[in-house]
């Protein structure tokens, strides 16, 4: 059974980190003079006597936590963060629906960057910054960001960073998996300081910097701005939020081993990322293409335009600076599954991950060879790695629990009132972490506040479910999950 001390324990630990995003807006509340300041003291207060409480519960726990207890820590920790995320919004009255905040919270941390706000630029400093910060922790992951600012045992630093990290597969830069995770925060803090300082060369002021640099190293999508992007007007904005936007698509180990420790070969020989970068690389030209002959762009604003919508669907980051229903229709086929592949394992990105599509494919293709061949053994490889029979039941497990949520959204949305298509795509935006409830359908979703809150709580779940990748989330209502042996 669970270990109930040691969940309180480890998720008091959590929810300090927490108290300290609180007090950081505080902070910024303070110095721009606004009415949220006292929402913020009041947020902190609340989670970190949370806080003390879980830790006083939790203080004669043992030190060993097992694999059921770090899925249970990684599911409620998820929705406990996304919880005490409504209090600034509630308490500052910029959210005075319950659903509309949780909502907001949720799609803040699990990077997804749909909003319910109509009217971004009134919101205060304090707000738009705690916005930007659920995303950023999120996009690395709480429990794993968690893990680099606070110790823990090195067994149980292994099972939560299992349960959490995303992708069929995890890997270690160190044999110690706290020093992998304090080396991976580094990058994180690294790329996202330098995107803010290439963004501030580029005109945008401090805090839309630091802002849009979280946003876009977590993926995730928000804005200081109701027009996003397209509020600066600026090329060379896009032309920078693209480049990052790339690079926080990669496994963030793989990225490690190219900018910190310059191993090219081992980089280049990755099967995921060439598949990551062929795929970008073909949709540039085909949505180059696309505009240019079917909508009549100008050369250069086709190019800009493909490149920065292709990299921002395929990173499942979901920023905007054009309409897509003015694009060609077919390209909306094309882009739709491009939202469900997503970015790289290991990375901020949502979506299936290029990793399992390739797989996929291998095993597709292999069947053939395999029908000839029925005596043979024909192992699947992916990066030098023999594909086990358990990894391919994991991928088929995921693959089918992925549609199934998708049918059951699709359903709901289209029982709620939604036409068919947006509905599907809603689903797919929710459940990729992708954010373009708006962008891709004539009938837009960017009023939310007009949704009905029974949707709005099925997008909570899918988009859940999406960052935690299925499993964590739907295994506690599994029977055998409380069963003792």
């Amino acid at each position: 059974m669970l270990n109930f001390r040691i969940l309180s324990r480890t998720i008091g630990s959590l929810l300090f980190v927490e108290t300290g995003m609180f007090l950081l807006c505080l902070i910024v509340a303070v110095v721009y003079k606004e009415a949220d300041l006292t929402a913020f003291a009041l947020s902190a207060a609340v989670a970190f006597g949370l806080g003390l409480v879980l830790k006083y519960v939790g203080r004669r726990s043992g030190k060993t936590l097992g694999r059921r207890d770090a899925f249970f820590i990684v599911a409620t920790t998820w929705i406990i963060f996304s919880s005490l995320g409504v209090l600034p919004m509630i308490l500052s009255g910029v959210c005075t629906n319950l659903t509309d905040a949780f909502f907001e919270s949720i799609s803040g941390f699990t990077t997804t960057g749909t909003t319910v706000f109509s009217n971004v630029d009134l919101l205060p400093h304090g707000i738009l910054l705690w916005r930007s910060l659920t995303q950023w922790i999120g996009g690395l992951g709480i429990v794993i960001f968690t893990m680099a600012l606070l110790p823990a045992t090195g067994e149980s630093n292994i099972r939560l960073f299992s349960a959490e990290a995303t992708g069929p597969t995890h890997e270690r830069l160190h044999p110690r998996i706290a020093t992998t995770v304090k080396w991976l925060f580094s990058l994180y803090i690294m790329l996202t300081l330098l995107c803010a300082l290439c963004l501030s060369l580029c005109g945008l002021d401090v805090f839309d910097s630091i802002n849009h640099a979280m946003s876009t190293t977590a993926t995730g999508g928000f804005s200081t701005h109701t027009d996003g992007l397209l509020y600066f007007r600026n090329p060379a904005v896009e032309y920078v939020t693209a480049l990052f936007m790339l690079l926080s698509g990669i496994n963030f180990p793989l990225l490690y081993l190219l900018m910190q420790k310059r191993r090219m070969s081992t980089v280049l020989a990755n099967n995921e990322l060439r598949f990551y970068l062929y795929s970008i690389l073909l949709l540039f030209l085909a949505a180059t293409s696309a505009l240019i002959l079917h909508s009549h762009y100008a050369p250069l604003e086709a190019v800009r335009s493909a490149l920065f919508h292709v990299i921002s669907i395929q990173t499942t980051t979901g920023f905007v600076t054009d309409r897509f229903a003015a694009w060609w229709h077919p390209m909306w086929f094309v882009l739709f599954f491009v939202m469900i592949t997503g970015g790289c394992a290991g990375s901020t990105s949502g979506g299936v991950k290029c990793i399992r599509v390739l797989t996929l494919m291998r095993t597709a293709t292999n069947q053939f060879r395999q029908m000839l061949h029925p005596n043979a053994f024909l192992p699947i490889k992916v990066n030098q790695i023999t594909m086990s029979s358990a990894m391919e039941r994991g991928l088929l497990a995921f693959i089918f629990w992925y549609v199934l949520l998708l049918l059951a959204g699709t359903l709901v949305f289209s029982f709620l009132g939604l036409p068919f298509f947006q509905g599907i795509n809603v689903a797919v935006c929710c459940l990729s972490n992708v954010g373009l409830c708006d962008a891709v359908v004539y009938a837009p979703m960017s009023e939310l506040t007009l949704a009905p809150e029974a949707g709005k709580w099925m997008c909570a779940f899918l988009m859940l479910a999406g960052r935690l990748e299925i499993f964590p989330l739907l295994l506690p209502l599994a029977p055998a999950f409380w069963k003792e042996n």
